[in-house]
């Protein structure tokens, strides 16, 4: 957020725009008690997350660089394969500074469709705090 006025008044008395946006529901899980493993708690909560919420949605976990979101990705990937196929489908999306922007536009591919048993397929997107500030992701 930035004071619109401070701005307008440095270059000039500049034209004001304002582009009206959406809210999207937003919950967000804190641990109660430090983790040991930060990462095994962040692979896990996603888990239980996409197994216990019952109503469609995606996820966004917040890593600290590179090798950390490589690695929650595939890991998320593989522990959802494990637990069968009547799971709904996880596509993990890794997203960090220095990925090539064509690999960065796959944020905004869809989920993975719904099983015709009902379960819900999931978008996560692994990032660093790229994304905490300039982007929505429908």
């Amino acid at each position: 957020t930035v004071e619109a006025g401070k701005f307008q008044q440095y270059f000039d008395n500049a034209p004001l725009m304002n582009v009206p946006g959406r809210t999207h529901p937003v919950e967000i899980f804190y641990t109660p008690e430090p983790e040991r493993d930060y990462l095994e708690a962040a692979i896990r909560t996603v888990i239980q997350i996409h197994m216990c919420e019952e109503i469609a949605g995606d996820i966004l976990l917040f890593l600290t660089g590179q090798e950390e979101i490589e690695v929650v990705c595939k890991r998320i990937k593989r522990e959802i394969d494990n637990l069968g196929p009547d799971v709904g489908d996880i596509k993990c999306i890794p997203l960090y500074s220095t990925l090539p922007p064509n690999l960065q536009q796959r944020i905004f591919e869809d989920p993975p469709p719904n099983k015709s048993n009902g379960a819900i397929g999931r978008k996560v997107v692994a990032s660093t705090n790229i994304v905490e500030t300039s982007l929505t992701i429908d």
